[in-house]
């Protein structure tokens, strides 16, 4: 057998291993629960995130509250993050009809599944 026979039947199976370990490796995006806690003074009424990654693209959103009744203190958030720099921008609409821009950073790492974050 040729040597390059031999890459032509193996150079498939060695890409396609290769693929598996960096899925494996933490590489791609997994499954982050995201827990947002906003301030209890003076009551939010409408919250509105993004998750914006490096190159300005957002990555994940979520929004909840009405002009009703406050919005919850507390929400919980599936996103699908690869590890790396996000920022985060939130708008918050209070009660009183005002209203507050907050940005945070985050990152994510291969090991993160759970991360609370504080919009204050």
């Amino acid at each position: 057998m040729s040597f390059r026979a031999f890459l032509t039947r193996r150079l498939p199976v060695l890409g396609l291993l290769l693929a598996v370990l960096w899925l494996f490796q933490g590489g791609g995006a997994h499954e982050v629960a995201l827990t947002w806690v906003l301030p209890s003074e003076p009551p939010v009424t409408e919250a509105r995130v993004r998750v914006v990654d490096e190159d300005g693209a957002v990555a994940s959103a979520i929004s909840w509250g009405s002009e009703r009744r406050p919005a919850d203190l507390r929400r919980d958030h599936r996103a699908f993050l690869a590890p790396g720099a996000y920022r985060i921008q939130a708008l918050l609409r209070r009660a009183d009809g005002t209203t507050k821009d907050v940005e945070r950073e985050l990152r994510i790492d291969r090991e993160d599944h759970s991360i609370r974050v504080h919009l204050e």
